[in-house]
């Protein structure tokens, strides 16, 4: 199979990015330290990023065990574009605010488990629910 052209590869990202119909605020994680050096938790929000929600996946068969031995249950999947998805990790978080245009009350809030996976056309997230 030989690779993708770069207009391929463009086009291809287009479709993608124009069927994420979720919006979310990514919430990257930016600790900071009180005056007696304790780290404090904190995040920059990135506001209005089109996203893909697809929470289909929310069952016991999507049960994990983390490398520390503890099981999580992934409770949704989240792709991203490739520039929106850059830089996260699993310390971020992220809320997505409108599903198909309409905005959510109360809005979903996820954290990331594992490290994001790029494709070639944009990011995929493993979402975890934050309480």
């Amino acid at each position: 199979m030989r690779p993708f052209t770069a207009g391929e590869l463009a086009s291809m990202r287009i479709v993608q990015n124009a069927a994420m119909m979720d919006t979310c605020t990514l919430r990257k994680w930016a600790p900071t330290v009180d005056n007696y050096g304790t780290e404090i938790a904190a995040y920059t929000d990135t506001t209005d990023v089109d996203c893909g929600l697809d929470v289909s996946g929310g069952t016991g068969s999507n049960e994990r065990r983390r490398p520390d031995g503890t099981i999580t249950t992934i409770s949704a999947t989240l792709r991203l574009s490739l520039e929106d998805g850059a830089g996260l990790t699993e310390e971020d978080r992220v809320t997505v605010t409108h599903r198909n245009s309409e905005l959510l009350a109360p809005a979903l809030a996820y954290g990331i488990d594992g490290q994001p996976q790029r494709g070639p056309t944009g990011y995929v997230l493993q979402l975890v629910e934050v309480r």
